[in-house]
């Protein structure tokens, strides 16, 4: 299993995924916590689709804690594991479609 390397702060909450308070899930698709396919020891975020997403259908999102201001010119780093139970393209974005990035994941953490 591949193993974290953060070299600065994690900004999201509920990371650990003990809850689902601060995320939310609007579309195609459910998130629960999985706690039988851990990564390093941690539950992990469970989503099912039921259909193709695109346009806005399939979002997920997390905002980052109170009290980190932005400013212009700031950079975040944005990752994450993801594996699947079959070979699946993950469309991933920030808000307003910056970043757009698509990843094959497989059936092996990566």
């Amino acid at each position: 299993k591949p193993s974290p390397n953060i070299s600065s702060r994690n900004l999201l909450m509920e990371s650990d995924f003990m809850s689902l308070i601060n995320w939310d899930v609007s579309g195609n698709q459910t998130a629960t916590i999985d706690t039988d396919n851990k990564l390093n020891n941690t539950n992990s975020l469970k989503i099912v689709a039921s259909g193709v997403g695109s346009g806005g259908t399939g979002l997920i999102t997390q905002s980052i804690a109170t009290g980190i201001l932005l400013k212009k010119g700031d950079k975040l780093t944005v990752s994450f594991y993801a594996k699947a139970p079959t070979s699946v393209v993950l469309h991933s974005e920030m808000n307003g479609g910056l970043q757009a990035t698509d990843f094959g994941i497989t059936t092996e953490w990566q």
